[in-house]
């Protein structure tokens, strides 16, 4: 036999009353249904398609779902890598601070010694500065008693 019946296109309000009526017997099947499961949200979708004359299918959400897991998962990624590389960066520049650190200790430790030194050197300039002073006074009174002494020879030899 002959299948004479030729589908026609259906008009928004047979699918809509479609969509009531798979609804109704899915919601008969109770609260735990495995096929309530399946179809939860696509009445929504299929609602939007009717309305809108959209043509968009449960596959299309789940092929997006899954490029949206994976770019989430490349996301993950880069800034579980980005993290790393921040912590790299900070234990870098607290170890170049530290070191600078240390180099301004060693600084200021030199800066000590060296004034220390110079404060020495100094005690020693003044010291020496007082016993030149001394020698040259010495020198200046014994050029003076050498000078009288000449005279009294020069007056002893005229005499």
């Amino acid at each position: 036999m002959e299948n004479t019946t030729t589908k026609t296109i259906a008009t928004k309000q047979e699918e809509k009353n479609a969509l009531l009526k798979i609804q109704k017997i899915v919601e008969n099947l109770g609260e735990n249904s495995y096929l309530g499961m399946a179809f939860e949200g696509i009445w929504k979708i299929a609602e939007n398609n009717i309305e809108n004359d959209f043509g968009v299918s449960t596959s299309d959400y789940i092929k997006k779902c899954e490029l949206l897991e994976h770019e989430n998962r490349s996301l993950e990624n880069k800034i579980l890598y980005l993290q790393e590389a921040h912590k790299n960066e900070i234990n870098k520049q607290n170890f170049n601070l530290n070191n600078f650190s240390k180099l301004c200790d060693y600084k200021d430790e030199i800066m000590k010694i060296k004034e220390s030194e110079l404060q020495e050197y100094n005690e020693k300039i003044s010291k020496y500065e007082s016993t030149i002073t001394n020698l040259s006074n010495g020198i200046r009174d014994l050029e003076k008693e050498n000078l009288i002494l000449k005279g009294k020879i020069y007056d002893i030899q005229n005499k």
